[in-house]
């Protein structure tokens, strides 16, 4: 499924900046960031609030929020999403992921009409094996640098850290062959990507301020402007778009330039899971949903 393999490629995009190797001294804030991505990827475990806020030409202020909460043992996660414009708020929706057994599954809603009750759907990604996965998540960042793709990383007071990535990393050209390798086979699919990254690599620097619990060196918030991003990325979106269907050219024109003057922010905070949270997929969900293709 081609927004899998996206997905895949966004977050292996993600990664591209944030390992490799490194012989150089660390300075202080240096030590204290690779500390705190390390007890993140040995502690998974936790809520995690993703918001995004966004200025909007003649809407005013709108947010996308979405709060996951991973459990580890046994492996679950349900994802609790809402939007927020123009002052009204959506109803909250939720997403479950189980493992189960060399299967990952997740259940989330599809509503094909507004005001139409949400469809639930299933889609079955394979693992690697039917090993638990929650052994397995805190062991996957341990040989990693995650200096090489960092230009600096600056303490701004507080527990309070400024790191500088260096988005032209995220692809070289070549890097195709790697996507090979890793199943992203299709020609469209690799251009779609490649396109993406491309987009992504041109738009320059991003800066992310981290908030660092002292004690435990864990990342308990972090706020980054993604506006250049975000404007690269859908911009070209559009342009490709526009290109495959001329006759909508203008609309497409206008959408990018109501593009052009939005802005958006990044929010992203870590707690501890809440007691006797509930996490399991509902046994009506279960029964109704419809199952998708599977994921390869």
């Amino acid at each position: 499924m081609f927004k899998t393999k996206m997905k895949n490629a966004i977050l292996a995009a993600a990664a591209i900046c944030m390992v490799g190797g490194s012989a150089l001294a660390y300075t202080p804030a240096e030590q204290t960031y690779q500390e705190a991505l390390a007890y993140a990827a040995a502690h998974p475990e936790g809520s995690y609030t993703l918001q995004a806020d966004a200025e909007l030409p003649f809407l005013g202020n709108a947010a996308a929020t979405s709060v996951s909460y991973v459990k580890l043992t046994p492996f679950q996660v349900r994802s609790d999403s809402q939007v927020t414009l123009a002052g009204k708020s959506s109803e909250w929706t939720s997403c479950y992921v189980e493992q189960n057994g060399a299967d990952l599954i997740a259940y989330y809603p599809v509503q094909s009409a507004e005001g139409q009750k949400p469809v639930w759907h299933k889609m079955s990604v394979p693992l690697p094996s039917a090993q638990p996965l929650g052994q397995t998540l805190a062991k996957q960042n341990e040989k990693h640098n995650v200096l090489s793709g960092v230009k600096s990383v600056t303490a701004v007071g507080n527990n309070t850290y400024q790191v500088v990535y260096d988005m032209s990393r995220v692809y070289k050209e070549g890097d195709e062959a790697e996507w090979k390798k890793e199943g992203l086979t299709k020609k469209e699919d690799i251009a779609a990507v490649k396109q993406f990254l491309v987009a992504l690599r041109d738009s320059g620097d991003l800066t992310v301020t981290f908030t660092v619990d002292p004690a435990t060196k864990r990342i308990l918030s972090a706020t980054a402007p993604v506006t250049p991003q975000l404007q690269a990325v859908l911009g070209s979106a559009l342009d490709a778009a526009a290109q495959k269907a001329p006759d909508k050219k203008a609309e497409l024109s206008l959408m990018k330039s109501y593009l052009q003057n939005s802005k958006v922010n990044l929010q992203y905070r870590w707690a501890q899971l809440p007691q006797n949270i509930e996490l399991q997929v509902p046994q009506t969900v279960k029964k109704d949903a419809i199952a998708d293709k599977n994921v390869h």
